[in-house]
């Protein structure tokens, strides 16, 4: 699965009101998917993450996705903060 599948199930679940149980808020489900799988990241996916953390909606898809994940990769650190 790539960055953009992922964000394009995310969107999916997002926009369905997918992420809400009993009231509360939660991911969708596709972060704790990633989160169990221990995915690894590609080259190309990274490159997809740093320009999504340029863009003010998809920003938010990539702090939330890698709020919950085991470990962010270290060439993410200087695009999360920039994105700040």
């Amino acid at each position: 699965m790539t960055a953009q599948d992922i964000y394009n199930k995310w969107k999916h679940q997002w926009d369905h009101d997918e992420v809400r149980t009993h009231g509360k808020f939660q991911f969708p489900e596709v972060a704790y998917e990633l989160r169990e799988l221990n995915h690894s990241w590609t080259s190309e996916d990274i490159a997809v993450f740093t320009d999504f953390l340029q863009q003010t909606e998809k920003k938010w898809f990539v702090a939330n996705l890698f709020a919950i994940q085991k470990k962010i990769p270290e060439k993410l650190f200087t695009p999360f903060i920039d994105a700040g």
